[in-house]
C-alpha cells in the first residue's frame, strides 16, 4: 500500500536534533549538505524548466545555507545554466564548494571587492532570470546587519527583480517566531530542506515565503525522535489520499446521509449555505432540520435537500423541538449542529436539551460537526466535553476558541498550533482552529497546518460552507480527523478558484465557494499522489 506523502513542520531546535540523530546513524553533515544542494537544484530545474534565459544569481552566505546554495549552483551550471554566486563573505570564495562551482563553469563574485555596489547589482541582474536566496538560514538574528543587509537593501532598491527562490527560508526571517526584517526579499517559492520551519507559517513571514515545497534529505530510518514529526502541512497529496471512494455502480445509499440542524430568522442564509455545501461534498442524502418559517424559501433555493420542519419561537427553534429529534436522527451517518441557530433563549434551551439529554441517550453515537452557535452554547456548559461522543469535529474561529478555552483571543492567536494541540487532547476531539493558516489537531496530538491564507474567506457564511462540507464527508464514512483535513483543503481551494472567477478576494461571497466545490474535487481527483 502506498504511504501518504508527508511534509513535516519543525522548530529550529527540532531540526537540529533531527540532523544530530541522522549523523549518529551514519549520515555525515557534509552528505546532508550535498543532498540538500542537489535537491534544490533538481526542484529548480523542474519548476523553471521553461525559464529563458536559463540563468540564476545565487545570494550566498557563509553558513550551511550558503553551502547548499553553492552545491545547487554547481549542479545547475553542469546542466547548462548560467550560474553566478554573489558572496556576502570574502572567505567563502576560497572554499572547496566555491571552487567546485567555478570548475562547473559558474562565476564567483565577492560583494566586498566591488566599491560600486549599485553597478555590481545592475550587472549581476542584467542576465539573470532567477534569484536563489541562500544568504541566511534558520539561525537568523534580527535586525540584519553588515554585508547581508547591504546586499538585500541594494536588491530591494531595484525597480524590478526576477523571481526569488528562498533556500529553506527567506533571508531575514526568524524561523521560529515568524518575525521578518524589512529588507527580506519576498520569495515566489521556498524550498524547505526536509521540513518546513514553524516560523514560515506565522505572520509576517508567511507573506514572504510564497509557495512551500519540500526537499527531502533521505535521512536514515530512526532519525526522527519518537512521536515526531507531530506537525505537518496539509498538502494536495495528503488531501488526494483522503478522498472517499466513489464507485460508478454506487447508489445514494452508498454515500450516506447527513443531517443538519441549522438556521433562524436572522440567519436563514447560514442554513442554506451549509446545506448546499453538504450536498456538493458528495453524500447520498442531506436532511436539514430548520424552523418552520424558513421552509418555503429554503426548499425553493435547495430543492435537492430533504427538509424537516421544527416548531419555532420568534424565528428560532423552540425548546420543545428537542423531543422531535430522535426519529429524525434515524439512519443518519453524520450530524452538523450550529450554523445560524442564533442565541435566543428558546434555542439555547433546545441546544442544551439536545446536547445534555437527547444525544447522550442514542444507542449508537452519531459523529458530529459542531460549529458557530453550538460552540457558543458549549462554552456555557460546565464540563461540556463529557456530553460529546468521541467522534466529533469542532470548528471554532479564534473568538469561539477563546470562549471554549477561557483564554483571550490574543492568547489563542499567539501560538495557534500549541493551543489547538493542547485542547484537542484535553477535549478528546478533532479541532479545526479557523483563520489564516488554519490549524487542525486531533486527540493524539497530531497537528496539520494549511499552508495558505486568503482574505477571500473573510466573509460571513464562509464557515457555514466549511462545516457543511465536513458533515457531507463524514456521512460518506470519513472520521472527524480525515473529514476535517479534506474539508479544510477543499474549502481553501474553492476560495482560490472563486477569486479567479470573480476577479478579487474582496468580492468573493460564501455562495461563490459552493459553486467551485465540484471543480476542486475534479482537480484533486486527477492529481498525482506522489
Amino acid at each position: 500500500m502506498m504511504m501518504m506523502p508527508d511534509f513535516p513542520v519543525v522548530t529550529v531546535a527540532e531540526m537540529k536534533a533531527l540532523e544530530g540523530e541522522a549523523f549518529k546513524l551514519g549520515l555525515p553533515y557534509d552528505q546532508m549538505m550535498e543532498r540538500a544542494g542537489l535537491g534544490v537544484a533538481e526542484a529548480i530545474q523542474k519548476r523553471f524548466n521553461t525559464l529563458a534565459p536559463r540563468s540564476i544569481l545565487g545570494l550566498v552566505g557563509s553558513g550551511n545555507n550558503g553551502g547548499d546554495s553553492l552545491i545547487a549552483l554547481a549542479r545547475l551550471a553542469q546542466a547548462g545554466w548560467r550560474a553566478t554566486a554573489l558572496l556576502s563573505a570574502t572567505e567563502t570564495a576560497d572554499s572547496h564548494l566555491a571552487q567546485r562551482l567555478e570548475e562547473a563553469g559558474g562565476t564567483i563574485v565577492g560583494w566586498s571587492k566591488f566599491p560600486d555596489k549599485n553597478a555590481l547589482i545592475t550587472d549581476c541582474l542584467s542576465q539573470t532570470g532567477l534569484i536563489l536566496d541562500g544568504l541566511l538560514g534558520t539561525g537568523t538574528r534580527l535586525p540584519l546587519r553588515g554585508p547581508v543587509a547591504e546586499i538585500l537593501s541594494a536588491l530591494r532598491s531595484q525597480p524590478a527583480l526576477p523571481p526569488v527562490v528562498a533556500l529553506d527560508c527567506p533571508s531575514g526571517v526568524d524561523c521560529d517566531t515568524g518575525e521578518a526584517d524589512e529588507l527580506t526579499l519576498p520569495a515566489r517559492l521556498t524550498l524547505c530542506v526536509e521540513a518546513a520551519k514553524t516560523g514560515l507559517l506565522r505572520f509576517p513571514a508567511a507573506d514572504l515565503t510564497g509557495e512551500l515545497q519540500r526537499v527531502p534529505l533521505g535521512l536514515p530510518a530512526g532519525s526522527w525522535l519518537p512521536g515526531q514529526p507531530n506537525t505537518r502541512l496539509l498538502t494536495t497529496a495528503m488531501a488526494h489520499f483522503l478522498l472517499p471512494p466513489r464507485a460508478s455502480n454506487a447508489h445514494k445509499g452508498t454515500f450516506g446521509s447527513a443531517l443538519l440542524i441549522a438556521g433562524s430568522r436572522h440567519y436563514t442564509g447560514a442554513a442554506l449555505l451549509a446545506t448546499a455545501a453538504a450536498l456538493r461534498a458528495g453524500p447520498g442524502l442531506v436532511y436539514a432540520a430548520i424552523p418552520l418559517s424558513l421552509h418555503a424559501p429554503l426548499a425553493c433555493a435547495v430543492p435537492e435537500a430533504i427538509w424537516e420542519v421544527l416548531p419555532e419561537v420568534e424565528g428560532g427553534i423552540a425548546a420543545e423541538a428537542a423531543s422531535l429529534i430522535p426519529p429524525i436522527l434515524a439512519n443518519k451517518q453524520a450530524l452538523l449542529l450550529g450554523p445560524g441557530l442564533g442565541q435566543a433563549p428558546t434555542t439555547r434551551a433546545f441546544l442544551t436539551a439536545l446536547l445534555t439529554e437527547i444525544l447522550p441517550r442514542q444507542a449508537t453515537p452519531i459523529p458530529m460537526v459542531l460549529d458557530a452557535d453550538a460552540l457558543r452554547l458549549l462554552a456555557t456548559l460546565a464540563d461540556w466535553p463529557a456530553y460529546l461522543p468521541a467522534s466529533c469535529l469542532l470548528t471554532p474561529h479564534p473568538g469561539e476558541m477563546a470562549a471554549l478555552t477561557g483564554l483571550s483571543i490574543q492568547a489563542v492567536q499567539a501560538d495557534r498550533v500549541a493551543i489547538a494541540r493542547k485542547f484537542a487532547r484535553a477535549w478528546g476531539q478533532a479541532v479545526i482552529l479557523k483563520g489564516a493558516h488554519t490549524v487542525l489537531a486531533n486527540p493524539s496530538g497530531q497537528v496539520v497546518v494549511l499552508p495558505g491564507a486568503t482574505s477571500a474567506l473573510a466573509h460571513g457564511g464562509s464557515g457555514d460552507v466549511l462545516a457543511g462540507m465536513a458533515v457531507g464527508l463524514m456521512a460518506q464514512g470519513l472520521d472527524a480527523w480525515d473529514a476535517g483535513r479534506l474539508a479544510v483543503y477543499l474549502h481553501f481551494q474553492c476560495a482560490v478558484l472563486a477569486t479567479q472567477t470573480v476577479g478579487h478576494p474582496a468580492s468573493v461571497l460564501a455562495g461563490d465557494l459552493v459553486k467551485e466545490i465540484g471543480k476542486v474535487f475534479r482537480d484533486l481527483q486527477t492529481t498525482s499522489p506522489s
